[in-house]
């Protein structure tokens, strides 16, 4: 039989499997590559990895100041590394699958209230009423929905919007989801009615935003909070993931939790575990109102 290293088999992984993933994935793969094998020599044998080895990386990464959701992340993608190889029977176990670390905690979506966005929106230019509104009232991902959505893909009679989705576009059937054009979103960008062309006009932002390795933050970011602070509006965690929490919260609470999760294009686990909210009003319900 022939003897497997570590370093060729993350390599035959990676490139086996580089066509059936999203390039971002490839790449956070291979730097987790890279780091194990700063750490483990890339030419022992794949079956003499043990769980030692895992604590040794992960002493390292400590050493080296990483953030513990990094830490967190680069060995799942290791666990799935052996994995494959235990499906593969390349292994007969998975070296790492006792090996734990504890799921770090991140900052949460919060509650944008509609009255806020509304405020902000007296303040904003129409192309940036409109990616707050895709962002806010029609719950798209942002930067890579909210930059790719284009006019031929809003039916104004029927009230629809095909989303494109380029997050899940190599799943199969996932390329995009149609969703209502809610009043809200319809008021913001029927003033700005063309037929044909992306509805965010801006080319040069859509450029920096859709790299080789996936879509990435291009400045909106920045761009909005200088925006929140001439309008003297307070910024609020992770802007734009809690503008479309908020939005699924709503859409659940009205519509339900299918509807919700299909017009948003996620899974009920998914929205439950990121992205429905508790809000203002549940609280203010609660303390008012028997539950009984």
């Amino acid at each position: 039989v022939k003897r497997i290293t570590l370093g060729e088999y993350l390599e035959d992984y990676i490139q086996k499997r580089r066509k059936a993933v999203k390039p971002a994935t490839v790449l956070v793969w291979q730097i987790a590559r890279d780091s194990m094998l700063k750490t483990l020599p890339k030419t022992i044998a794949l079956a003499e990895v043990n769980a030692g080895h895992a604590q040794d990386w992960l002493d390292a990464m400590r050493v080296d100041g990483l953030q513990p959701t990094t830490q967190y992340k680069r060995l799942q993608f290791a666990k799935q590394f052996f994995a494959h190889a235990v499906a593969s029977k390349v292994l007969t176990t998975n070296p790492w699958q006792s090996v734990r670390l504890a799921r770090p905690k991140v900052c949460s979506n919060v509650e944008v209230p509609i009255e806020t966005i509304r405020n902000l929106l007296k303040h904003l230019e129409p192309q940036w009423q409109a990616i707050v509104g895709l962002a806010r009232y029609g719950g798209l991902r942002c930067p890579s929905e909210v930059l790719s959505i284009r006019w031929e893909q809003i039916e104004w009679e029927s009230g629809r919007m095909t989303i494109p989705s380029p997050k899940t576009e190599h799943l199969a059937g996932k390329d995009s989801r149609v969703c209502p054009l809610f009043a809200e979103l319809r008021e913001i960008l029927e003033p700005q009615r063309r037929e044909t062309g992306y509805v965010i006009e801006k080319d040069e932002m859509r450029a920096l935003a859709n790299r080789p390795t996936g879509w990435a933050n291009a400045n909106l970011r920045r761009e909005l909070l200088q925006r929140l602070e001439e309008a003297n509006i307070k910024p609020w965690p992770r802007l734009f993931h809690s503008m479309r929490a908020s939005r699924q919260t709503e859409l659940e609470r009205q519509y339900g939790l299918a509807a919700a999760c299909a017009w948003l294009g996620n899974t009920a686990s998914v929205a439950k575990e990121h992205y429905l909210l508790i809000t203002s009003d549940a609280w203010q319900k609660a303390t008012q109102n028997p539950t009984h």
